[in-house]
């Protein structure tokens, strides 16, 4: 199987970058993510999450050709596998997509709370769960 890993790592170098990751509350952040993850719609996610400024727009087309080859059917399901809270207002959650019988996506996020909103620090998704769960 191939493997397919995004990671992105923020040092908000723009008010842009801070704002596409920001949202409102963390049921606003989680919709957005199964919407997109559901769907395979992985661009616009890619963008929201803060990568506007570190990929370009071939790159970004070539992920999505590559997880379409990868994933040719929308999700049926989803779930949080692993959640760590590491301090008040910090935490890292690790996501699974999957359609029966065996077709697995996984999204990991290192999360910011502040007061009602969510901040996306870094998020990662890849085709394997272990350079997901080697985040924690």
């Amino acid at each position: 199987m191939r493997r397919f890993l995004i990671a992105c790592l923020f040092l908000w170098p723009s008010a842009l970058a801070a704002q596409d990751s920001l949202f409102a509350s963390y049921e606003d952040y989680e919709t957005y993510v199964n919407k997109h993850m559901m769907s395979r719609d992985f661009v616009p996610l890619i963008l929201r999450m803060g990568g506007r400024d570190e990929h370009t727009k071939e790159q970004l087309a070539g992920f999505q050709r590559q997880f379409d080859g990868i994933y040719q059917r929308n999700f049926d399901n989803t779930a949080i596998f692993k959640a760590v809270k590491l301090s008040d207002q910090f935490e890292q959650e690790a996501r699974v997509f999957w359609v029966n019988p065996t077709s697995y996506v996984y999204y990991y996020a290192l999360l910011h709370r502040r007061g009602t909103e969510v901040v996306v620090m870094e998020f990662l998704i890849n085709s394997s769960p272990k350079p997901i769960l080697d985040r924690f």
